[in-house]
């Protein structure tokens, strides 16, 4: 169906140089291509995944190693795993599309996480603790530092995702999102004129 993360690729080099086998000669069964959707959460160690799909004309299952930190569209190859090559062909082989899902909290960009906090003016002007989610479902105290400014980034070293050559993992950052309250009581706003006749 049209929904379906399982298609033929058509134009793969299996189907596309099946023909060269000398004449009479056996034609190589035709590739496949299957979309899995993943969570940053799978990714981040090795993961097992059972995939289901139709393989001439029968229901086949086969269970996909996915390698810790794989990039959204990089494709893993099972070699033989396709279409059964006509009259004793070597089979076509399957590749697994991997679809990194968007994140509700974590934004990534290659091996680094980019997540956002919101910090009130007086935490910015002053320093605080704040607490911060990582992707391992850990959660970390943080220091802003005094005079924090709006966009700042804090570094996190080794919270973000597992480098494909495994050397480690990536950063995450948090970037700091100051708070101006939309109203005040009156004490706020006169400590806020206090503030403001100061020079701050």
């Amino acid at each position: 169906g049209l929904n379906s993360p399982f298609r033929r690729n058509a134009n793969s080099y299996g189907s596309f140089f099946g023909g060269f086998g000398g004449p009479g000669g056996p034609v190589k069964g035709q590739d496949l291509i299957y979309e899995l959707s993943v969570n940053l959460e799978d990714i981040v160690q090795t993961n097992q995944k059972t995939i289901a799909y139709n393989l001439g004309g029968h229901h086949e299952q086969i269970k996909v190693k996915i390698p810790a930190g794989i990039g959204d569209g990089k494709k893993l190859r099972l070699t033989g795993k396709g279409q059964p090559g006509p009259e004793g062909g070597t089979p076509g082989n399957l590749y697994i599309k991997v679809k990194v899902l968007a994140h509700p909290v974590f934004t990534r960009d290659g091996d680094d996480l980019y997540l956002t906090r919101e910090v009130t003016f007086s935490d910015a002007v002053l320093g605080a603790s704040i607490e911060v989610p990582t992707i391992d479902g850990k959660r970390l105290s943080l220091k802003v530092p005094a005079g924090s400014q709006n966009g700042s980034k804090l570094r996190l070293k080794g919270y973000g995702m597992p480098r494909t050559n495994g050397r480690g993992r990536g950063y995450a950052y948090v970037k700091l999102s100051i708070t101006v309250p939309k109203k005040l009581d009156k004490r706020q706003r006169e400590l806020v004129e206090r503030l403001k006749e100061s020079g701050l």
